[in-house]
């Protein structure tokens, strides 16, 4: 069997960046909601749900602006 050309790999690296991107995302989400329900919204601090999350404070406000 032919070797596959370069090209082909980067959609999958691509893919695959893009399936971690939305892993992180949802987690810092579902993170948020339950922080939001155990402590309520206005005690929760974007700097509690990334600590929470496992991802720095820059990365929970590059995927979403606040809380």
């Amino acid at each position: 069997m032919p070797a596959q050309p370069a090209a082909d790999a980067a959609p999958s690296a691509e893919s695959a960046k893009t399936a971690k991107s939305e892993r992180t995302r949802a987690l810092i989400l579902e993170t948020a909601m339950r922080l939001f329900k155990e402590r309520g919204y206005e005690k929760t601090t974007m700097r509690a749900i990334a600590a929470e999350a496992g991802v720095s404070v820059g990365s929970a406000y590059y995927y979403y602006e606040g809380k």
